[in-house]
């Protein structure tokens, strides 16, 4: 069925796309595999396969425009190559498109909004930009760039530039919004619509066996939390009846592996990143889910991880500041806990104790399913980001 306000030629640019599995490209295709069936024209413009391969379904029914830009690497001087390149081949690639109505820039990689805004007017189409990450800000959080060096002040002012001359802003949380408005973004521009996990995966919430198993599955990267982590598997060393499993990757990652094999902890397994099934039966095996993210961070990025987790019945341990997305829908909901970082000794005592309170985990896990159906299921997540670019925000 048709929207209320007809059928739009929509534009999406995204590194990352269809067959690929990397977590931008997933959204997207769930996104625009919606928009197209309900009538829409959709084009995607994207890079080649690359970040994480596995099976991905069927092919979608819209146009995809692939731009011949180096592979991705995980190599930061190869990753610029690729970055830089993806910029300037689909920014050529869009100035050959015919008419457009609507251009929505992700965030892979940074600056595809500045692309875009300096070509709307070439189509004067409508340019919205789906802010995953928000750049320069992540970077400068986690170290990447000195918060007052003339480099940083310069890619500031002009992020700043293309959110202006945008028409809207989705971002995805209250925290993105704070930190795009105290940055100079007009309210008025910015949109909320929360990210969505697939309900695909078959919710369990009966719960496995004990001990009680702490999962940390996907990125383990430098906006992430870790030294409260490393903190609490210390405490919590070769303690049985407490098992973590971290499967993934992430620039954090190995260093943490290398210490808990140092130390021969016995309870703290790792995993490389598993294909879709993998994934599934990690999460329906384990009781809580854990995600971090560090101070400063909030507002830059936020944590897919817990949509994950809530489509499956899992509660959240989150760790990490108070007033980030995250944390935030762990209260509304009561889905799970909240600890601030460095708060490793209550974080720990608290583990230990819910080792021994089944019920307690049983009540949040329902609590984390019946958000999910309510809220961040595929359905609801599709439809409300479809809606916010049409102008009819759900």
């Amino acid at each position: 069925m048709l929207t209320a306000v007809g059928p739009r030629k929509i534009v999406f640019i995204n590194q990352f796309y269809w067959p690929d599995n990397a977590p931008t490209a997933v959204l997207l295709d769930q996104a625009v595999r919606h928009a197209s069936e309900q009538g829409h024209e959709i084009t995607v413009i994207c890079g080649r396969q690359g970040y994480v391969d596995g099976p991905s379904g069927d092919p979608p029914a819209v146009r995809i425009r692939r731009v011949p830009s180096f592979p991705f690497s995980r190599n930061p001087a190869g990753r610029l190559l690729s970055w830089g390149s993806f910029l300037i081949l689909s920014a050529w690639r869009l100035l050959l498109l015919g008419r457009t109505d609507i251009v929505v820039t992700m965030t892979t990689p940074p600056g595809l909004s500045i692309v875009a805004a300096l070509l709307k007017r070439r189509h004067g189409a409508k340019l919205w930009i789906w802010e995953m990450d928000v750049y320069p800000d992540v970077v400068i959080a986690t170290g990447g760039l000195s918060s007052g060096s003339w480099t940083t002040r310069l890619l500031q002012w002009i992020f700043t530039w293309s959110r202006l001359r945008a028409d809207g802003i989705i971002v995805l949380g209250e925290c993105m919004k704070e930190r795009l408005i105290s940055a100079g973004v007009p309210s008025e521009r910015i949109h909320i619509a929360q990210n969505w996990a697939s309900d695909q995966i078959r919710s369990l919430l009966s719960q496995p066996a004990r001990p009680l198993r702490i999962l940390y599955s996907g990125n383990l990267g430098m906006a992430h939390e870790v030294q409260t982590i490393d903190a609490v598997l210390e405490t919590l060393a070769n303690e049985e009846s407490i098992q973590f499993l971290f499967a993934g990757g992430g620039a954090a990652r190995p260093g943490l592996e290398q210490r808990c094999r140092a130390a021969k902890m016995s309870n703290v397994t790792f995993q490389s990143y598993g294909d879709n099934q993998a994934f599934a039966e990690n999460l329906q095996s384990c009781h809580v889910g854990l995600v971090t993210l560090r101070n400063g961070c909030e507002g830059t990025v936020v944590p897919s991880k817990v949509y994950s987790l809530m489509s499956v019945g899992r509660p959240i341990l989150f760790i990490g500041p108070k007033n980030s997305t995250a944390a935030l829908l762990v209260r509304e909901h009561q889905c799970g806990w909240q600890f601030d970082p460095g708060k490793a000794a209550e974080t720990s005592a608290f583990l230990r104790s819910l080792s021994a309170d089944p019920h307690r985990i049983a009540e949040a896990g329902r609590n984390a399913r019946r958000a999910f159906e309510q809220h961040y299921n595929r359905a609801h997540g599709t439809e409300r980001l479809l809606q916010t670019l049409l102008g009819s925000p759900c």
